[in-house]
């Protein structure tokens, strides 16, 4: 699959609609309060329908496309640094996408995007412990695992260990020299 990023558009807000059925996509993007998501959900709505964009980090949010099938997914800039060219990502693919991979071109492409459109020094991304396919795209990748956050995130009361996967920008390129090779 070959994918691509770019801001939402008002016409994608059936695509956003649908998503939002998804309980996933509700935690990925609203946490775990069904009450907050909708409100959220509603507010993001009603933004997207006046022709604005979702809500913003400072660098904003990216739908990650496949051009023969639309969006299949949205990136987050989390955390990002100008100063020191730095950002984590947070990742979310439609259920029909969410395989092994999908996940992994979806990191790629926005990894690929982190340093060749942001002109990142580093990347790295958070996977709660919970989504394997994630993890598993992360090390085929050869993102290293940096550190572990114990039950950082809350889902139905429950604490979730959040995983730390990171890449320089050097790494990345050798990746992309061996991937062109092989």
């Amino acid at each position: 699959m070959k994918l691509q990023l770019r801001r939402p558009e008002r016409a994608d807000l059936d695509v956003l609609v649908d998503w939002m059925g998804d309980a996933e996509f509700r935690q990925f993007m609203f946490g775990d309060s069904e009450e907050k998501a909708v409100h959220m959900a509603q507010q993001m709505m009603g933004m997207m329908s006046t022709g604005l964009a979702l809500p913003m980090s400072s660098l904003g949010n990216l739908l990650i496309e496949d051009p023969n099938v639309g969006p299949v997914g949205i990136v987050l800039l989390q955390e990002p640094s100008l100063r020191n060219r730095a950002s984590f990502v947070a990742i979310y693919l439609a259920t029909p996408h969410r395989t092994g991979e999908n996940v992994e071109a979806a990191i790629q492409c926005v990894f690929a995007y982190c340093f060749d459109e942001m002109n990142l020094h580093r990347a790295g991304i958070k996977v709660e412990s919970g989504q394997t396919e994630y993890i598993r795209a992360c090390e085929r990748i050869g993102l290293t695992r940096e550190f572990a956050m114990p039950q950082h995130v809350l889902r139905d009361g429950k604490g979730i260990d959040v995983y730390g996967f990171g890449m320089l920008r050097a790494e990345f390129d050798k990746t992309r020299v061996a991937a062109a090779g092989a």
